[in-house]
């Protein structure tokens, strides 16, 4: 299914979703009620997505699916409350870091595989499309949003920081059984308050 971008409108609606999906997590413990029929009828198609959450320029949480298996808008607010309170990596938000928070959502394409017959052939197709990536080997798998080519522009550090992800060597990504997925995705973020530009 191929999938139009999201208007401003749109956008704008899904960033709400997904701060109060975080606030009423924070405050209730629970997501806030929505009814599907009363938002734009792309939101109920099934989608995968990330939300990611920064705090005065440095991530705070990253959470998503990267399969379809549930609908847009559900997707985000359960990526939200999940980015916010269950990502390993840092300790759940606190309320009071809600108000300067920024919010990003990323919503995926359908994965395909990456059709590069060698490795130096690959590095260069990732090097012009600079995509997101899932690294599948055996049951272990990671995946990094298009974003992350800004910290990491290299192809070969790209996807041995992504192999190291995952749980493996960093040379995994190399291995005969390694499956690599590329993907690209509609990013949009909030916009900052004016004192933090």
């Amino acid at each position: 299914m191929n999938h139009e971008p999201h208007g401003a409108d749109e956008q704008d609606l899904l960033l709400e979703l997904a701060r109060q999906s975080i606030i009423e997590t924070l405050t209730h413990g629970r997501l806030p009620a929505v009814k599907g029929d009363y938002l734009p009828p792309g939101f109920a198609d099934p989608r995968a997505c990330f939300v990611t959450l920064t705090l005065a320029g440095a991530l705070r949480g990253c959470m998503g699916n990267l399969e379809p298996d549930r609908p847009l808008y559900r997707a985000v607010m359960e990526n939200a409350r999940s980015a916010a309170t269950l990502d390993p990596r840092f300790p759940p938000l606190r309320s009071e870091e809600v108000e300067a928070l920024i919010i990003e959502i990323s919503i995926l394409s359908p994965p395909a595989r990456a059709a590069a017959r060698s490795r130096e052939a690959l590095c260069d197709q990732l090097r012009r499309e600079r995509p997101g990536i899932i690294l599948r080997v055996g049951s272990r798998a990671a995946t990094y949003l298009p974003q992350v080519w800004r910290k990491l522009p290299e192809p070969a550090d790209f996807l041995a920081s992504l192999a190291r992800k995952a749980g493996l060597a960093a040379t995994a990504w190399q291995l005969p059984n390694a499956e690599i997925l590329t993907y690209d995705v509609e990013a949009f973020t909030e916009t900052p308050p004016p004192g933090d530009r």
